[in-house]
């Protein structure tokens, strides 16, 4: 749901920004939106990254 969500703001941001914003507060939505989405992305990684490592099996000695 969250991505969701995600995916229509930027939508909505990418449609409206376009056409509605005057020039300054277009530039600053699409910076402030492209700040979100990289965090979220680091923050996904992270997370994935964290899941993997727990996840590895640890090699017995003598197998």
């Amino acid at each position: 749901m969250g991505h969701i969500t995600l995916l229509f703001t930027t939508l909505y941001l990418v449609i409206v920004g376009t056409s509605r914003f005057e020039p300054v507060y277009r530039v600053l939505s699409f910076l402030a939106l492209g700040t979100v989405l990289l965090i979220v992305s680091l923050v996904f990684t992270r997370l994935k990254k964290r899941k993997n490592e727990g996840t590895m099996e640890v090699p017995t000695p003598g197998n």
